[in-house]
C-alpha cells in the first residue's frame, strides 16, 4: 500500500532538500521491506508450528520455536525508538509460550498489527509533510501524538490533554493485563515492593526511588490533571496552547517509560508460568526482587 504512495510522494523542492527527501524515502522503503519480509517468514513458520501441531509433531514446534525467536528479536532490533510498540510484546510473548493457540492468535493479531504498523510509519516517514507543524512535534511519543495533535490543531486543548494522559493509561494496562484507572492501577502495577512494570533497577535505593517516585507522578498526572479536566470545564480557562503542549510532552516521557519499562515475570519453573498463560504475571524475577521499603506518603 504504501509502495506506490512513496513513488508519488513527489519530487518536490529544488536542489539538496529534493536529495534529502529522495534519500529518505530511499531508505524508508528498504527498511519497510526488510521487517515486512521478517513478518513474511514469521507468518510461514506459524502456520508450519500449526501443522506440526496438528501432526503432533513436538520436535517440529521446538525448532519453529527457535527460528521465530530469531526473527523476532532481528525485527524488534530494526525498530526505530519512535515506531509504535503495537503487539511487539505479545508476538514475543506467544512465541515463549508456543502453545497453538498462541500461534493462532501470531496470524490472527500479532503480526496483522505489526504490519499495519510498518505500513503507517513508513508513509508517516515518507509522505512531504510541513515539517513539525505545531513547533514541538519532535517531542511527543507518536503514540500520544496519534492520540491528540488533532485536537491542538483545530484549538480544542481540553480534548489534546484528556487524550494525550488516557493514551499512557490505556498502554499501562494493555501492557499488564489490569483492568482497573488511576491510583487503583497505579498502585497495582508500579508498587515498589511488587511492581508489574519495572521502570529501573530494584536492587539499588536509587531504582527503587526511581520506582516510587515515577508512581507518585503518574498518580499525580491522573489526579491532578485528568480529574479535573474530565469533570469540570473551569479547569480549562487557562488552558492555551503553550500549557497543553507541555502536558502533550509531559504525557510522552511517561508514555516512553512504560513502554521501556520490564514486564515482571515469574521465575523459570513457577508453576504458575504454565498454569496461568492467559493471565497477567503478578511475580517478578528474583533478580528485581526488592527488599522491602515504605511507600512514599
Amino acid at each position: 500500500m504504501f509502495l506506490a504512495q512513496i513513488a508519488n510522494s513527489g519530487k518536490r523542492g529544488p536542489g539538496h532538500r529534493d536529495d534529502l527527501n529522495r534519500e529518505r524515502r530511499t531508505g524508508t522503503l528498504r527498511w519497510a521491506l526488510h521487517t515486512l519480509r521478517l513478518c513474511r517468514e514469521m507468518r510461514d513458520l506459524a502456520a508450519q508450528a500449526l501443522n506440526a501441531f496438528e501432526e503432533q509433531n513436538q520436535s517440529a514446534v521446538e525448532i519453529v520455536k527457535g527460528q521465530m525467536k530469531r526473527l523476532a528479536a532481528d525485527l524488534v532490533g530494526e525498530l526505530p525508538d519512535d515506531f509504535p510498540q503495537g503487539r511487539i510484546d505479545d508476538l514475543r510473548r506467544h512465541i515463549g509460550y508456543s502453545k497453538v493457540g498462541d500461534y493462532r492468535d501470531i496470524l490472527r493479531l500479532d503480526l496483522p498489527n505489526i504490519e499495519n504498523k510498518i505500513d503507517d510509519y513508513s508513509i508517516r516517514k515518507i509522505t512531504p509533510t510541513t515539517e513539525n507543524p505545531t513547533g514541538f512535534d519532535d517531542l511527543l511519543h507518536p503514540i500520544v501524538r496519534d492520540a491528540a495533535i488533532r485536537h491542538y490543531q483545530t484549538g480544542d486543548f481540553r480534548h489534546a490533554v484528556l487524550d494525550a494522559i488516557t493514551s499512557v493509561f490505556d498502554k499501562i494496562r494493555e501492557r499488564t493485563g489490569v483492568d482497573a484507572d488511576g491510583d487503583r492501577l497505579i498502585n497495582h502495577t508500579m508498587t515498589p515492593n511488587a511492581p508489574l512494570l519495572i521502570l529501573s533497577e530494584l536492587l539499588t535505593d536509587s531504582g527503587r526511588n526511581d520506582q516510587a517516585g515515577f508512581m507518585e507522578i503518574y498518580k499525580g498526572f491522573y489526579r491532578g490533571v485528568r480529574n479535573p479536566k474530565a469533570h469540570s470545564l473551569i479547569h480549562d480557562l487557562d488552558l492555551d496552547a503553550t500549557k497543553a503542549a507541555q502536558y502533550m510532552v509531559l504525557a510522552s516521557i511517561l508514555m516512553r517509560r512504560v513502554i521501556e519499562a520490564q514486564l515482571a515475570i515469574p521465575e523459570a519453573g513457577d508453576p504458575a508460568a504454565s498454569e496461568n498463560e492467559g493471565t497477567p504475571r503478578t511475580g517478578i524475577s528474583a533478580r528485581q526482587t526488592p527488599p522491602p521499603s515504605p511507600e512514599l506518603p
